[in-house]
């Protein structure tokens, strides 16, 4: 579009170094630039991991995270309907809640009533887009506390996770065309600072 033209010659001017240093003005191109793509352009995963209620409990849940090399996995009812996500700070939040409470044994639990535990998802909610979604926005959303965007299908059911994993993976893919968006602020501008360390 002519606003993107415009927006990705300001960024690339040498007069106008300034600009690109301004962090705002980077995130407002970037924001730009998705806007062209939709969520269906994502490279997501072929091959959805769910996790079932009431089959699964908290024990069932940890194997298949741990097989699949997962940190979540959305929670469908017997029907494939979506009920939320499980997450691994919720089975941390519960082996912790469960410490405190002087358990020497860690019991099996409904994954329903683990869902949120870790996070300020309550009830294990999770936003959701479809595939003719704006990705622009699904990322402003991922970026936030939630983390995690589900890919609902026309069906109503689950069919793909939106992670940071599938953003950082999208944008390599599209290094080329963004090339002077995400050259335009050092690697420093992105970094947490304050992390915590176990010592």
């Amino acid at each position: 579009s002519l606003h993107l033209a415009l927006t990705l010659r300001r960024i690339c001017s040498n007069e106008k170094r300034e600009v690109r240093q301004d962090p705002n003005f980077v995130a407002m191109a970037l924001a730009e630039c998705l806007r062209q793509y939709k969520v269906k352009d994502l490279p997501l995963s072929a091959h959805l991991v769910t996790l079932h209620h009431p089959r699964d409990g908290l024990f069932s849940a940890i194997r298949t995270l741990s097989e699949h090399h997962l940190l979540s996995a959305p929670v469908v009812d017997e029907a494939g309907k979506l009920l939320g996500l499980l997450d691994s700070l919720d089975i941390v939040a519960h082996v912790v809640e469960a410490e405190a409470a002087g358990q020497r044994l860690l019991c099996d639990q409904s994954i329903h009533v683990l869902m949120g535990k870790g996070s300020r998802r309550v009830g294990g909610s999770v936003p959701t887009a479809s595939l003719e979604d704006d990705l622009s926005q699904v990322v402003d959303i991922a970026a936030g506390p939630a983390r995690r965007v589900v890919v609902i299908n026309a069906e109503g059911k689950p069919s793909g996770i939106i992670t940071h994993s599938t953003i950082v993976q999208f944008l390599h893919e599209k290094k080329h065309e963004m090339k002077e968006v995400m050259h335009s602020q050092p690697v420093k501008e992105f970094c947490t600072h304050g992390a915590i360390t176990i010592g």
